[in-house]
């Protein structure tokens, strides 16, 4: 895990995207689209000004719900064999922790705590994830249907990010249900807090920083493309010819209507291929997608979701984009050998030497 400072976070974005001469326009929602067929010529969006029309050559839908491809008539699934979503999660930030004392707790009490958790090297590594705490979650019968306490610690020596909140069966393409998951993710913090500094060794003093900018939402729409990655592609470790990101992140699917985590881990600790295939929507002719609303079945897409995947999605889709449009082709037409060899030179990951 690679703790991060959020607030720099935020200002190193805008810094980035202003360097490589990204026009911005924040605020913004998607309302509608303009189409040729199949080809998208325009996205409306409604913002301060009123609305407004954005035409291009190229899109790249990173909305997370697929909210563009899904105007544009592509098509999709959601959840798994019975509709339902990995539940919502508010995760949250708390300062004044005292790491010391957690750290001492563990090693008086490792039957308490998951095996991985780095317990086995503590006084020698650094702390940084914890789960377990598993009797005092249960003595505490909060209702949240989650097994234990989840957080991990950085970047300052008093903090940690906490992801224990659960907010399920709620769909968070519904208006409705995503405004009562909001209010119930924060409702959970204040139960949370007060367990922490009750329950927890190390909290007493420690108190809530920061809460997400909104709910975490872990899965939506997921658009049918021109491959849809699998469970077996991911646990086999599969390789693509079109490779233009790769993640070692195990399938983690939160169960959509209780409590537990259903985890399976790739073959031999390796890693998975994702194809460009997997980007492209059927159906229509000048839309990318990137994050976690690519083409993949429901037990793909928990490991796809993650941060790292969704960025190098980003990096594959947004070159990709650029390619296309310079060719004035169609996204399908690209020549990937060449996205892969610009996708290498920027220091991308795709697990070869060479791209022949």
């Amino acid at each position: 895990m690679t703790p991060f400072r959020p607030e720099v976070f935020k200002w190193l974005v805008f810094r980035m995207l202003q360097e490589a001469g990204v026009k911005l326009l924040l605020h913004s929602l998607v309302v509608e689209v303009q189409m040729s067929g199949k080809h998208l010529d325009g996205v409306a969006v409604w913002n301060k000004g009123g609305k407004m029309t954005i035409e291009a050559r190229v899109f790249v839908d990173a909305t997370g719900d697929a909210d563009v491809a899904y105007l544009a008539g592509a098509s999709f699934e959601q959840g798994n064999e019975a509709g339902k979503v990995q539940p919502m999660t508010m995760k949250f930030r708390m300062k004044g922790v005292r790491l010391d004392e957690v750290t001492e707790y563990m090693k008086r009490h490792p039957e308490e705590f998951y095996e991985k958790s780095l317990i086995s090297e503590l006084g020698h590594l650094p702390l940084t994830g914890v789960m377990g705490f598993y009797s005092k979650w249960r003595q505490a019968g909060l209702p949240i249907p989650r097994d234990g306490v989840l957080f991990f610690t950085g970047p300052e020596p008093d903090e940690v990010l906490i992801n224990v909140s659960r907010v399920s069966g709620l769909d968070p393409t519904k208006p409705e249900d995503l405004t009562a998951a909001e209010i119930e993710g924060h409702e959970q913090v204040q139960l949370l807090e007060r367990f922490f500094r009750s329950d927890i060794q190390g909290f007493s003093g420690a108190y809530v920083s920061q809460t997400g900018a909104q709910i975490g939402v872990r899965e939506t729409r997921r658009i049918v493309g021109e491959y849809v990655l699998n469970g077996v592609d991911v646990l086999s470790g599969r390789t693509f010819d079109d490779v233009i990101a790769r993640s070692g992140y195990p399938i983690d699917i939160h169960n959509p209507q209780g409590s537990g985590v259903t985890a399976n881990f790739i073959k031999d600790g390796g890693a998975y291929d994702i194809p460009y295939r997997s980007l492209v929507p059927v159906g229509v002719e000048n839309i990318l997608l990137a994050g976690r609303c690519i083409s993949t079945t429901h037990e793909a897409q928990a490991t796809t979701r993650l941060t790292s995947s969704c960025m190098a999605l980003g990096q594959a889709a947004g070159i990709a984009a650029a390619l296309a449009s310079a060719r004035n082709s169609d996204v399908r037409d690209i020549p990937v050998k060449e996205l892969q060899r610009k996708l290498r030179a920027a220091g991308a990951e795709l697990g070869r030497k060479e791209v022949e």
